[in-house]
């Protein structure tokens, strides 16, 4: 396969000229490819390979030559689609007598040994078939309007299968028949992009409007019906995740108010309890339809009033179980309502999150449909606290946590403030300081959520008042974690360094009021970054150079006292990290923030002839060397010169030192 590649690329460097020049030979590797990719013309050798026991790479003997056979298809459909098109058409033709047919002998008792390999040949081969045509999907998508029709022919048969499939209950027969459900719902996913350039096409021309709309609606249909307890759940979630594609990609706009848009939605509604991944999936699939504006429209022309209209006809249900569940709590079904309540605030959660970068006007929308539930956290966490349910609390702070990001603006700010006081009741209580003490803490990712809401506290300038009241808490529980964080505990290291760096660029004038002379609370935290500075936790260890280039772009921090008292050991700390060949933290992110440090005012002087000679003095012997290297980095003031300098110095440095 590796030498046809190397000739596809021959091809591709210069098509017009060498496309004709070995069309027969392109064409005689197109046909010989159909032909052993098909059982109906290679039965004999496919049903030799190997489709139960899977190698080293997930997959089994069959499935690496089918999808080998395919990826060359796919590639050559790069440089000769039309060629492919013209020999996958017949041949799928050829197949739907047979393929609609199959429930005559899947269901019958006294199915011949022929009938059953018919059986299983025509499946794989529709398949292939469909796969290969996928495999097409930018050819046909980039040309749209020529290929318009074949596409459309495509998007409907693979839809056809669906409904057979599902009306003959074949789903049930073999899983044969649930990887072919699987592989359809995969395929109609990667033509999402086809259908929105539909929706667009359809909009300037008016009479190919109800093509499309039938279409969207026959999908939707088809893929509903598979949201079903009854139906495998891979193949729900799937199915769910199609749809979500279809409403966001897609959009359509016309189709609020239609009556196929109201059937859909209440069969939806009772869909009874299926997994709690696919009601997310579902629900925000819905919700991302009213909520998301369609493709090239105007804001003014985006029909908010009838969509405010549907999310809210449709989240009220859900809204009032919320309700109905927390009135029935007591003392015998607690962990039962919980673990219910939990996946409501678990799709709420999602919903929220989907919209969070979306326009305020679609934020006003979807805080009116679920403005009532933001209260319940306040006597939820209280008793699921108290319950020492942690499962739950985290449900409820990530739930609350999407409200502060995304919805705060439009939600009372009493409520935010209520909530707020919760979190921090908790805090400065015994449970709380057994959250912060790692011997007692079973649950990390709760306080990594506590760190996250105080970050975004911290952060954002609408929440002032708030943080005032709040802040000599927020740096007391700072400086009692940084000494009690294990070497375990990268997640909750990464949480808390994100909330001091918050802290120095946005309150450093309220901390320097609470600090004293002797006790720096800026200080401290610069230590904590400097502690926190380990080769192993790359991400946390860029995290840290970045913040430090940050600060001093925003507020001169390492000419600030609280810097300058530990500029020695920031020096010496990523020179050493230089030092370290082994290292992945990348060497331009360090040197970039030593450059930072000594161009600093008050810096350069002291790193030319105070810090380096000491440096310099304390791993070289040498005299002749250790002015040999002083030398290196003399009156380098200009980055470029600097960075290529700095390189030379630790490699001559490393050299010296074990002379």
């Amino acid at each position: 396969m590796g030498i046809w590649e190397t000739f596809l690329e021959y091809l591709d460097a210069d098509p017009e000229t060498r496309i004709p020049k070995f069309s027969l030979v392109l064409q005689s590797l197109i046909t010989t490819l159909f032909d052993r990719s098909l059982f109906s013309t290679n039965g004999s050798k496919l049903v030799q390979l190997d489709d139960v026991d899977k190698d080293e790479d997930g997959e089994t003997e069959m499935q690496t030559f089918f999808r080998v056979c395919i990826n060359l298809l796919s590639e050559i459909g790069d440089v000769a689609p039309q060629s492919i098109i013209e020999l996958a058409v017949p041949r799928l033709e050829a197949l739907k007598q047979p393929l609609f047919s199959l429930h005559e002998y899947s269901q019958s008792s006294l199915v011949s040994l022929s009938d059953s390999r018919r059986f299983v040949a025509t499946v794989y081969d529709t398949k292939t078939i469909l796969r290969i045509f996928g495999g097409l999907r930018p050819y046909l998508i980039s040309n749209f309007e020529s290929t318009f029709n074949l596409t459309e022919q495509i998007f409907k048969l693979n839809l056809d299968i669906l409904q057979y499939v599902y009306q003959r209950q074949l789903l049930f027969m073999a899983p044969l028949f649930a990887d072919l459900e699987l592989e359809i719902l995969s395929i109609l996913h990667g033509f999402m992009s086809w259908l929105s350039a539909f929706e667009s096409h359809s909009r300037s021309q008016p009479a190919v409007f109800d093509r499309f709309m039938e279409l969207v609606f026959r999908t939707m249909e088809e893929v509903v019906k598979l949201i079903d307890v009854k139906i495998p759940e891979s193949i729900q979630l799937v199915a769910s995740s199609l749809l979500k594609s279809l409403f966001s990609t897609v959009r359509p706009l016309r189709i609020f108010g239609t009556q196929q848009l109201l059937v859909t939605m209440e069969k939806i509604q009772r869909i009874p309890e299926i997994s709690l991944n696919v009601q997310v999936q579902l629900y925000t699939a819905v919700t991302g339809l009213f909520l998301l504006p369609s493709h090239n429209v105007p804001m003014n022309e985006q029909l908010w009033e009838p969509r405010e209209l549907a999310l809210s006809q449709f989240l009220a249900p859900f809204v009032q179980n919320i309700f109905e569940l927390c009135n029935t709590i007591n003392s015998q079904n607690s962990a039962e309502v919980a673990n219910r309540l939990q996946g409501k605030f678990r799709i709420l959660k999602n919903i929220i999150w989907d919209i969070q970068t979306e326009p305020k006007s679609v934020k006003v929308i979807l805080e009116k449909s679920i403005h009532q539930t933001i209260p319940l956290f306040v006597n939820l966490f209280k008793m699921y606290s108290y319950q020492d349910n942690e499962e739950m609390m985290f449900t409820l702070l990530d739930f609350f946590y999407a409200v502060l990001k995304t919805l705060k603006s439009q939600v009372d700010i009493e409520i935010i403030s209520t909530c707020l006081g919760t979190i921090f009741t908790f805090l400065e209580g015994e449970q709380g300081s057994l959250l912060l003490n790692p011997r007692t803490r079973r649950h990390p990712e709760i306080l990594c959520r506590f760190l996250d809401i105080l970050t975004f506290l911290v952060d954002d300038p609408t929440t002032s008042d708030l943080d005032k009241r709040y802040l000599n808490f927020i740096l007391k529980l700072c400086l009692d974690l940084f000494p009690n964080l294990s070497q375990d505990d990268t997640r909750i290291r990464e949480s808390l360094l994100s909330l001091c760096y918050k802290l120095l660029l946005n309150k450093s004038a309220l901390i320097s009021e609470i600090s004293s002379s002797t006790d720096d609370i800026s200080t401290k935290i610069l230590q904590f970054f400097g502690s926190a500075f380990n080769l192993e936790e790359i991400e946390n260890a860029i995290f840290i150079l970045e913040s430090l280039r940050n600060l001093e772009e925003k507020s001169n921090i390492f000419s600030k006292r609280s810097f300058f008292i530990l500029r020695s050991n920031f020096l010496t700390l990523f020179l050493r990290t230089l030092l370290d060949k082994g290292s992945a933290i990348p060497q331009d992110e360090v040197i970039s923030t030593i450059f930072a440090i000594i161009s600093s005012a008050m810096n350069w002087d002291y790193f030319e002839n105070e810090f380096l000679p000491a440096f310099v003095n304390e791993g070289v012997r040498d005299p002749q060397d250790r002015m040999s290297l002083l030398l290196k980095l003399k009156n380098v003031k200009d980055f470029p010169t600097f960075s290529t300098r700095i390189v030379e110095f630790m490699d001559d440095f490393a050299y010296f030192h074990t002379k």
